[in-house]
């Protein structure tokens, strides 16, 4: 049996007037499952990049963010900073404009790493029982 294991998560930004549903909705797909999160227009404030660094990292993260009046939530972890200003801005003009159609945009996040490090995790893993066991 062979497997593939997933290396990418898909995020999917969605904003649209309907008569139904005006707002943005991000629907993202990873290894973790599915996951969904509807903003209507009249909650959702602005979008922006979020830089973030991380205790003992060197590396910055830029993040894009959609806001509320009480919560904020990341849409796209990876990529560069200026397609991330680009989508922000997108997300700013939708929310000003009410004659806005509204637009999707499709990110893929590639996560190499994690498959990197989680054979080596699991061979460890199996060597530390087989261990465990002979005492």
């Amino acid at each position: 049996m062979v497997v593939k294991l997933p290396n990418k998560d898909v995020d999917i930004l969605t904003c649209n007037s309907s008569l139904t549903f005006k707002g943005c909705k991000v629907d993202r797909f990873s290894w973790r499952g599915e996951e969904r999160v509807l903003i209507s227009t009249t909650d959702l404030r602005k979008a922006g990049v979020e830089r973030r660094k991380y205790k003992n990292q060197k590396s910055v993260t830029y993040l894009l963010m959609l806001d509320t009046d009480n919560e904020s939530f990341p849409v796209s972890y990876n990529g560069a900073i200026e397609e991330k200003e680009n989508l922000a801005d997108r997300v700013n003009s939708f929310i000003e404009n009410s004659q806005d159609a509204g637009f999707s945009e499709k990110i893929e996040q590639t996560h190499w790493g994690k498959w990197l490090v989680a054979p080596i995790v699991a061979v460890l893993g199996m060597m530390g029982v087989v261990n465990k066991q002979k005492l």
